[in-house]
């Protein structure tokens, strides 16, 4: 079907699942799980 994946659908793949994370675990639990990942950014 498709043989090459271009950048533009990449983006827009990621788009969609990152709405699609969003809408299922919320905002909430997208913050602990960026504290979990990253907890230097909420050290200050």
């Amino acid at each position: 079907m498709m043989m090459i994946i271009g950048l533009d659908s990449i983006m827009l793949i990621l788009i969609v699942f990152w709405m699609f994370a969003l809408s299922v675990f919320g905002i909430q639990h997208l913050h602990l799980f960026i504290m979990k990942i990253w907890p230097r950014a909420y050290s200050s």
